[in-house]
């Protein structure tokens, strides 16, 4: 109901929102702002000041870094508020799968195709452009989640699928999986890459000759789609392996949080949402 109640705040809730981004736009026009779930990550400069209680009215965060990033207690750090998704009545009714499901960061979307690659691997394949029901869907009827996006691994264990977290682009952000991972009690390790061989070749220089023929790759790929474009040499060497490499990471140990924990904290939530519909509601 919050675009029906008449508030001036900017609500800020699923996403990594609180950033030098922020701060800057704040800078230019200040707003005041209800945060309810957002977390900090992103930006290199300074991070927004919210020690005005008028103008900031925090209810809850991502996870306990975040809070402890903006000198709040850890307290607030409750879970990612796409994990609520999973109480919506168009969800209760999906049929539980077997198969695994890739899902990349949406900065990755167009570096392969993804599609094709999956088919070869065993995985089925959800765009993270796709429409957000769509996804939401095929995550919980999928049998483990494979993700580079954080929102499917946080909606995947909303909906008690097992899910594998995996690096692959510039984008990938492991400061805000470990926020969230902590709110959850998540004992999440090392995020693998999705190429562990590339990880130790310097990407802006050529790369050695014997590593290009081990991949049979020698023409330029396209890094269509993303900010900062891989090198076409490594493109192209990732194409040549990409579906062995996405099957590999279908061998790593999968995560699940704990049903406890996770209850614990989703009520913790649910409160905070009962407290905001009574402070900013209409009757």
């Amino acid at each position: 109901g919050w675009r029906d109640w008449p508030s001036d705040r900017v609500l800020l809730g699923v996403g990594t929102l609180i950033n030098s981004t922020l701060t800057e736009q704040d800078g230019k026009r200040p707003r005041r702002y209800l945060v309810a779930g957002t977390g900090v990550g992103y930006g290199g400069g300074a991070l927004p000041d919210l020690s005005d209680r008028a103008r900031w009215d925090v209810r809850a965060l991502r996870g306990p870094k975040s809070a402890e990033r903006l000198g709040l207690p850890p307290s607030l750090g409750l879970l990612d508020p796409a994990a609520m998704v999973a109480d919506f009545p168009e969800f209760h009714s999906i049929t539980k799968g077997s198969r695994p499901l890739f899902i990349p960061h949406e900065g990755s979307a167009d570096r392969h195709d993804w599609a094709a690659a999956c088919a070869v691997a065993g995985l089925d394949y959800a765009s993270p452009r796709w429409p957000p029901t769509q996804v939401i869907a095929a995550i919980a009827g999928a049998g483990s989640v494979l993700a580079e996006s954080l929102h499917a691994a946080v909606i995947a264990d909303a909906f008690r699928v097992p899910w594998r977290p995996v690096r692959i682009g510039w984008q990938f952000h492991a400061p805000k999986w470990r926020d969230w991972a902590a709110a959850l009690e998540i004992p999440l390790g090392a995020i693998p890459p999705l190429f562990p061989a590339l990880e130790r070749v310097n990407t802006a220089a050529r790369p050695p000759l014997a590593l290009l023929r081990r991949h049979g790759a020698s023409g330029p790929a396209s890094g269509r789609g993303e900010a900062r474009p891989a090198h076409p040499w490594r493109l192209a060497v990732e194409r040549r392996g990409l579906a062995r490499a996405l099957a590999r990471r279908l061998r790593d140990r999968p995560y699940l949080s704990d049903p406890r924990v996770f209850d614990r904290q989703k009520a913790r939530y649910a409160e905070v949402l009962d407290a905001i519909r009574r402070d900013y509601g209409t009757a």
